[in-house]
């Protein structure tokens, strides 16, 4: 399974599709249902972005969904402004020099340059960026040495960045290539940093969220319609579509029990099914009122 109901967003949207083209002739306009491979990989927008999805017909307003089993089932959640952060890979390579365990002062540790690399990364974000804007760096995985008692030759860290506001997210990769470069020299070993762009930040364009905030009374009743006052560190491709026109991106309670309550990318993950008929029930509403 893939555990964040990406499965769930198609079968609604598909199943809003399915209701809707029995409705063609009452809508005045043209509603286009975009069906994208790869998001959570990033870069499944920006191809179906380059091949035209978002023309031929011109799209004028775009909006999307996702589950989310922190808010309660049967409930919509909606932020103007940012609401996800961007999301950056790196990838670190540090090369020193072998020798034995037992002289390290003949070689160059890139072990210990690596340790030395990763308490500066966090030092970035405690000593470097302004306390009240909201950056996330984390290393997921290091790999590097090959014997208990080998100086290792070389280590790899890869990682991910997360900024909410385009300055920082400019400012970061900068940061980090300056910090870790000059940091690595000064150990007399060499790096070499890949710095990749998988998303921008999800900033929804107020009109649309006031939109999509007032369908969403109409469909979920005004109780069942929560104003979210943070943003998340978590990430999404949906900035693509809005880089190419104005819209909302909607979480879906889907938090029934303990069950369903599990986060994203749980193990045991389990979606409350019964919470797609709303999702559904917004697509068709949001749709019929726009094109109005």
């Amino acid at each position: 399974m893939h555990a964040c109901g990406h499965d769930a967003h198609t079968a609604m949207l598909l199943t809003a599709a399915l209701r809707l083209a029995k409705e063609t002739k009452e809508l005045p306009g043209v509603v286009k249902f975009i069906f994208q491979p790869d998001e959570e990989g990033s870069g499944g927008a920006r191809r179906l972005v380059n091949l035209g999805v978002m023309e031929s017909p011109r799209v004028d307003a775009v909006f999307g969904i996702h589950v989310n089993p922190r808010l309660p089932a049967g409930t919509l959640g909606i932020k103007p402004g940012p609401l996800m952060a961007a999301v950056d890979r790196f990838t670190i390579t540090i090369r020193g020099e072998g020798g034995h365990g037992a002289y390290p002062h003949e070689g160059k540790d890139a072990i210990v340059m690596a340790a030395q690399v990763i308490q500066a990364l966090q030092a970035i974000v405690s000593r470097q960026v302004d306390p009240v804007e909201p950056v996330v760096v984390t290393v997921g995985t290091i790999q590097g040495g090959n014997r208990f008692n080998i100086l290792a030759e070389s280590v790899t860290l890869t990682g991910t960045v997360r900024t909410l506001s385009r300055e920082w997210h400019v400012k970061m990769p900068v940061l980090i290539k300056g910090t870790v470069s000059a940091l690595v020299k000064s150990f007399g070993g060499r790096c070499d940093i890949q710095y990749e762009v998988l998303g921008k930040p999800l900033i929804n364009h107020p009109q649309m969220s006031e939109l999509a905030r007032r369908v969403a009374v109409k469909v979920a009743g005004a109780r069942n319609v929560i104003s979210l006052d943070r943003p998340s560190m978590g990430g999404e491709d949906f900035p693509e579509y809005l880089g190419r026109a104005p819209g909302c991106f909607v979480y879906l309670g889907t938090g029934a029990d303990k069950k369903t309550r599990r986060p994203w990318h749980h193990p045991e993950f389990v979606l409350h099914e019964e919470s797609m008929l709303l999702g559904v029930k917004f697509f068709c509403a949001l749709a019929k009122e726009r094109v109005r």
